[in-house]
Formats: structure tokens, C-alpha cells, sequence
């Protein structure tokens, strides 16, 4: 591949130039480096309840990437953090519009909602948080309405 510039090595030099942002010296350096660590997740403060819900069949977001090592971390330094992993289920409700999505793939939505109200319940009535799940669903298919019964929220 050749650059625009007509430079085939400009590749490689932009490449080694993000490179230097990370490992090398000089404000701008200092800059993205500390922006990275601003933005790094941590685990939550001790006391603080945390559910994290994402769907397993989210391709473009992977749990394997994000939630997953998250709450490994988290419960490994003995944080209250529980994780709700939802078959069938991806990040963009949005897209479930289409055909192909809806009959597919079911909403995450009622699962943050769920999750909220019972971390609210654990918070204000003394409730006691939902345990680790994974979630079975039943996608609904081509052309049918989504039903209460599809979701199959975790007792």
C-alpha cells in the first residue's frame, strides 16, 4: 500500500509515530499518557454495589474484552460487583428495528432496568443483590412480537 503522499513508508512512520506517544518523551507524550490513565476503569470503591449486564452475542462490543475481565478484577479484590451476561442480547437495541436484528436478537434495555431496580431495592429496602447469572433467552423470530416470556429475567 502506498500512502496518499505517495511515501510507502509513510505507513510505518505515522504508525511509529502513535508509538511514540505512548513510550516516548516530550509533552505531547506526557499528554496522551495521561489522558489513557484518566479514562483507565478501576474497581469500585469498597461498599459500593455494581451490576454490570452485557449480552454474549454483542460482536462488536465482546464481553472477552470489556465486562468480563472488569468484574473478574473486581470481585478479585473482593468487590460487591455482579454480572448479568445475557444470551441473545447485543449493545444496540437501536439496530433491533430491522428485520434481521429483531428476529435475532432481544433488547438489553429491560435487563439495565431490571438490574437498576433491584440494585436501588439492595440500596434503599436492604434487598439483597441478584447473584452472577447467565441469562437463556429465546429469540423471538422473524415477525413476532417480543413477549415477557422471551426474556426470562433471573429470579
Amino acid at each position: 500500500m502506498v500512502a496518499p503522499t505517495g511515501d510507502p513508508d509513510a505507513p510505518l512512520k505515522e504508525l511509529q509515530c502513535l508509538r511514540g506517544m505512548w513510550d516516548g518523551q516530550g509533552a505531547d507524550a506526557d499528554r496522551v499518557r495521561t489522558g489513557i490513565e484518566a479514562l483507565t476503569a478501576r474497581t469500585p470503591r469498597a461498599g459500593l454495589p455494581v451490576m454490570v449486564v452485557h449480552g454474549l452475542d454483542d460482536g462488536l462490543i465482546p464481553t472477552a474484552f470489556t465486562s468480563a475481565p472488569y468484574v473478574a478484577a473486581a470481585q478479585a479484590v473482593g468487590a460487591d460487583v455482579r454480572h448479568w451476561q445475557v444470551r441473545n442480547v447485543q449493545h444496540f437495541d437501536a439496530f433491533l428495528g430491522l428485520p434481521a436484528y429483531g428476529a435475532h436478537y432481544l433488547p438489553l434495555l429491560p435487563y439495565i432496568y431490571e438490574a437498576l431496580d433491584r440494585t436501588w431495592a439492595h440500596l434503599h429496602d436492604g434487598a439483597p443483590m441478584p447473584a452472577d447469572a447467565v441469562i437463556a433467552t429465546t429469540p423471538r423470530g422473524a415477525g413476532n412480537a417480543l413477549k415477557a416470556s422471551d426474556l426470562a429475567m433471573p429470579e
